[in-house]
């Protein structure tokens, strides 16, 4: 009886048991499509790209890539700053979310200016016996004090008035006001300057005005304006000039507004700015195309010095034509605001935050850390055939409001342009155009609107690579986790180039409301000056090209190869026409390709399945750059 009932149980198990199932022929990080393992791609968040093979990689400022003063916010830096604009003499710097007043007044004459010996005191309301500089006997006019101050370092205090003086300091002095609240300095000459500076001297807690230059630094280091108000200047707020040798200033926390032409201008100098603002600058001449915030221009003597200007924690705001113009020199700007930049009233030009071209110097050379340049009324950053690298910065908001406006972010011709880790959005034309070699890294653009009106069909590409103005070689760009999203006409526009996409994502492109492109990627040949043709070659690998309004990826007359790249959701996978548009509106037969490399899939919801290649009737946009690209 036992053994047939260990018989019966054996047989049950036997029968109950199931094969196993084949273990899959891809791995965790692949899927199969046609017998083929291809990578998978997850989906990510919003500030974020898939990584071919699973997983996402953050992209755009770092979380604790914020400069101070500055909060994290979806892939960029939000500034730190009061709601509302200050009231004049007051200021706020990056993490102030209150204005204040540049220096306490203190209590008593001459507030809490220290009573050194050697102190040498003005007071403009003082009555009585004979001046001497004493606390007790102080001259009244500044020329006075700085007539009898020592060659050596001398403090000269001034009391609580408003001097109508136009100084000329050639001494090692320090010339501290009481606050700049109530100490003035007003000059009454319309030619010169209200302040020279010609000596290692400082200015402190004091109030500069006048119908001139503010204050004029000459042939001199180790100049300082600390806690200095300059303001309502008919001309220059403050001007560095290399004449007959070097010039160095400092301007520390201080406050240059409502100037005229130029808020700061360094003339082959070495300026640096430091926790300041220069605010309201305008032109007074209509003829005159000026109103820069700050301004570095080569030195006009022999020697063409460039400029060699640094602006760190500070805000550069409502200028009137350009908030930073870089001729032939070099700008450093970190941790600071550069924003409203608007176009003047006379002339409806200008409204751009930052600009550079060459000059007798030289090509410029910029530099842009931590920083944020917002809300500009025509283009966001122009430099024209120098050196830029942008780093952990914001470029958001520009806002074209004139015909004929550029309307792009980032906007680079000839030189070289370094992009890493930034943030590009809510502009119109194009969030970035690159007319020179470019490397542009974990880096996102989102949000390109056209230039005009929705519907028009002017750009609206969130990369716009430009060909070559001659027949020189076109640019290389390269771009590498990067995340273009939420654009129009094109995610990347490449036309008569080299361009590398890598472990990137190009999502939403629209196209325009009357029916132009909609493609993820697109290049397209243009005709060289001698009639010949320059194809745009690319490698796209490792990306993720999803919900394009018209092809995922479309060459015209041009080589492109895919590899492991996933094209998600668009009308057509790949396009693939062997013409193009050139200049003149003529068609122009030549050859294109597509390179399967292996490992790309497409499709839309479901598994991925082999991509396709769409009808060869599509015309693409004729290769009509913005003015002046």
């Amino acid at each position: 009886m036992r053994a047939a009932m260990m018989a019966l149980v054996l047989s049950s198990l036997a029968c109950s048991h199931e094969e196993p199932e084949p273990a899959p022929r891809c791995g965790p990080s692949l899927v199969e499509v046609d017998e083929t393992c291809v990578p998978r791609f997850d989906a990510c968040g919003d500030a974020q790209v898939p990584i071919a093979g699973g997983g996402c990689a953050s992209v755009g400022v770092p979380k604790d890539g914020c400069a101070e003063g500055f909060r994290h916010e979806s892939g960029g830096c939000v500034p730190l700053l009061p709601s509302t604009p200050c009231a004049p003499g007051e200021l706020a710097i990056p993490g102030e979310t209150t204005c204040r007043a540049l220096a306490d007044c203190g209590e008593g004459t001459f507030g809490s200016i220290p009573d050194d010996p050697g102190t040498i005191h003005v007071d403009g309301a003082a009555l009585g016996a004979a001046p001497d500089g004493s606390r007790s006997r102080p001259f009244k006019t500044i020329q006075a004090a700085l007539d009898a101050a020592s060659a050596t370092r001398s403090t000269i205090a001034v009391a609580a008035g408003s001097y109508a003086e136009n100084l000329v300091v050639s001494r090692a002095v320090k010339v501290v006001g009481r606050c700049p609240e109530l100490v003035e300095v007003r000059g009454a000459s319309t030619s010169d300057p209200t302040v020279t500076l010609a000596g290692a001297a400082e200015l402190r807690t004091i109030a500069i005005t006048g119908a001139a230059i503010g204050v004029a630094v000459v042939d001199t280091k180790a100049a300082v304006l600390d806690r200095v108000w300059v303001h309502d200047t008919a001309y220059i707020g403050v001007a560095a000039l290399y004449r007959a040798r070097a010039t160095e200033l400092v301007v520390r926390d201080s406050l240059i507004e409502r100037a005229h032409e130029a808020g700061i201008a360094s003339t082959g100098a070495v300026v640096s700015i430091e926790a300041s603002v220069i605010r309201d600058t305008t032109s007074a001449r209509p003829s005159v195309p000026a109103g820069f915030g700050v301004s570095a221009l080569a030195s006009t003597t022999a020697s063409k010095q460039g400029a060699t200007v640094s602006v760190r924690r500070s805000v550069v705001e409502r200028s009137s034509l350009v908030s930073l113009s870089v001729v032939g020199s070099r700008l450093s700007l970190e941790g600071s605001v550069v924003r409203d930049t608007l176009t003047r009233t006379d002339s409806k030009s200008g409204g751009v935050a930052l600009k550079a071209t060459p000059g007798s110097s030289g090509a410029p050379e910029i530099r842009v850390v931590g920083s944020v340049l917002e809300r500009s009324r025509d283009f966001g950053v122009e430099v024209l055939d120098g050196t830029t690298t942008f780093e952990r910065s914001v470029i958001r908001s520009v806002l074209p409001d004139q015909p004929g406006a550029t309307g792009g972010g980032l906007g680079v011709r000839g030189g070289e342009l370094t992009l890493l880790d930034s943030l590009v959005e809510d502009t119109r034309g194009a969030g970035l155009i690159v007319a020179g070699n470019a490397r542009i890294e974990g880096t996102i653009v989102r949000r390109v609107q056209p230039l005009a009106a929705a519907g028009t069909g002017e750009l609206g590409v969130g990369v716009l690579v430009l060909p070559p103005r001659t027949n020189e070689p076109g640019p290389e760009v390269s771009l590498k986790r990067c995340l273009i999203d939420d654009t129009r006409t094109a995610g990347v526009l490449a036309f008569g180039s080299t361009l590398a996409i890598a472990a990137s994502r190009i999502r939403d492109t629209h196209g325009t409301s009357n029916g132009v492109f909609g493609d993820g990627v697109v290049l397209i040949a243009t005709a060289t000056d001698t009639g010949g043709v320059l194809p745009a070659h690319a490698t796209i690998d490792s990306t993720e090209v999803a919900r394009s309004a018209r092809a995922g990826i479309a060459t015209f007359a041009s080589p492109v190869s895919i590899v492991s790249t996933r094209v998600d959701c668009a009308a057509l996978d790949l396009v693939m026409v062997p013409t193009f548009v050139d200049a003149k509106g003529r068609t122009v037969a030549a050859d294109a390709t597509i390179g399967d490399l292996g490992g790309n899939t497409c499709g839309c919801g479901g598994a991925p399945v082999a991509c396709h290649v769409g009808a060869a009737s599509l015309a693409p946009m004729a290769a009509t750059p913005p003015d002046g690209w």
